[in-house]
């Protein structure tokens, strides 16, 4: 799940755009987005995408460990999860070192 979470430029863009919620995110006023998370629809509209796509990229990304889903009322808010990414490279690049 990992790799495909990875392959897609879109899934990339999201976990650029989490990598810094305050600067991406600072007008979010529902909830801190760094603290707390960014709202979904906040990062479908920053992507220009409709809500039902970027729920699937970010389920996706759930999926493979990079990012968390916490809900709150009606929103959902997304994190990145910076040690499990690191843990994915870490690996990608053990595992793909000439041995």
């Amino acid at each position: 799940m990992q790799i495909k979470a990875m392959a897609s430029d879109t899934r990339l863009e999201v976990l650029r755009l989490l990598s810094d919620p305050g600067r991406h995110f600072g007008h979010q006023w529902s909830a801190d987005p760094v603290e707390f998370g960014v709202c979904m629809t906040m990062i479908a509209e920053a992507l220009s995408i409709s809500q039902p796509t970027v729920s699937r990229h970010l389920d996706i990304l759930r999926q493979a460990g990079f990012i968390t889903v916490r809900k709150h009322l009606k929103w959902s808010y997304c994190k990145r999860d910076d040690a499990a990414i690191r843990g994915y490279l870490d690996w990608m690049a053990k595992d793909l070192s000439l041995r």
